[in-house]
């Protein structure tokens, strides 16, 4: 049974990867979520504006915006945890994330169902 329910919201222009995300997350048990669900970075600002997630799960690469400038107009919006996904796991790129405010990194490459929900659960327990 979940404890606390939580806003999730995905920015990912891949359909696919985006349903994989959904389902990874929702196969969790500890947490009830409610997840968003944004193919770009114009449309995935106007969600958090709009519904406030507490957790946005973010890729570099958008077809308006790369993934560093969303993440950084979402910290001028709000203070969100950001778990950064990209298949270019560039070491420069990664400490760039991080210093824009990311928390957790995930490769494209090496996601599954546990790295996904290790992520949700550090993110959302350390903020």
């Amino acid at each position: 049974m979940a404890d606390k329910s939580f806003k999730i919201l995905i920015i990912d222009d891949s359909a696919a990867d985006r349903r994989i995300y959904r389902r990874f997350l929702l196969a969790q048990e500890r947490f009830a979520l409610e997840i968003s669900e944004a193919s770009s970075a114009k449309v995935g600002l106007e969600l958090c504006e709009e519904i406030m997630p507490d957790l946005i799960i973010l890729d570099y690469q958008l077809p308006d915006l790369d993934g560093l400038s969303v993440l950084e107009q979402v910290q001028t919006l709000m203070r969100v945890p950001v778990i950064f996904v990209t298949g270019k796991p560039e070491a420069l790129l990664l400490g760039e994330a991080y210093r824009r405010g990311a928390v957790k990194y995930i490769s494209k490459d090496t996601i599954t169902s546990a790295s996904i929900q290790e992520a949700l659960v550090d993110a959302l327990e350390l903020n």
